[in-house]
């Protein structure tokens, strides 16, 4: 019953983090538009017209990945582990209600194209990730951290999923190195 509480209150960070992401986006709206290195002119014309190296991207994707797991994994067994997780949620909110907004002011409803294709498909897999492990996270602290639930965490129990949410992080920087970045060279090229 406790998983229940956690889901709702993230869910709730991640509310109030899309909505914060749209507010300061249309506040500061020229400014973001032109400085936003998403929006950025000789970004979009590079992204356009060069090759891309899809291997740096998929090593680049996978490193920053690893390290946010990692560090999260890390903070799951310390006291700030579930106030980490309601950042990284509200962050994650903050992050789309942001794009989201920027590129629909930039773009018209067109943008929502440019979001699509720069969060889809790697997404898909990273969402299920970020869920499994905010829960099974949020079950260790509580074993560590209650007074009334036997305080013993066997660690083993848990190698099976941190070997299942390693393996979708590579899938879904193989998606974000090679899919993704193909995709949105397709839509930048529609959308200009």
């Amino acid at each position: 019953t406790y998983k229940i509480g956690i889901g709702k209150l993230l869910f709730l960070c991640l509310l109030i983090g899309v909505v914060l992401g749209a507010v300061v986006s249309n506040l500061f709206r020229g400014f973001f538009i032109d400085q936003f290195f998403l929006f950025d002119d000789s970004y979009i014309n590079t992204l356009k017209t060069e090759e891309l190296n899809h291997f740096v991207i998929f090593q680049m994707a996978l490193i920053r990945h690893m390290k946010e797991f990692g560090l999260l994994c890390l903070l799951t067994t310390t006291m700030f582990g579930i106030p980490v997780f309601m950042f990284h949620v509200g962050y994650k909110g903050f992050s789309i209600g942001f794009i989201v907004s920027t590129a629909v002011m930039r773009y018209g409803m067109k943008g929502i194209l440019f979001v699509l294709g720069y969060l889809f498909p790697h997404y898909l897999l990273l969402i299920p990730l970020y869920i499994i492990l905010y829960f099974k996270g949020y079950e260790v602290n509580y074993r560590l951290y209650s007074k009334s639930v036997e305080t013993r965490v066997r660690f083993a129990n848990y190698i099976p999923y941190l070997f299942i949410l390693i393996a979708l992080i590579v899938v879904a920087c193989f998606f974000e190195g090679y899919v993704n970045t193909s995709l949105l060279k397709k839509i930048m090229i529609n959308l200009s």
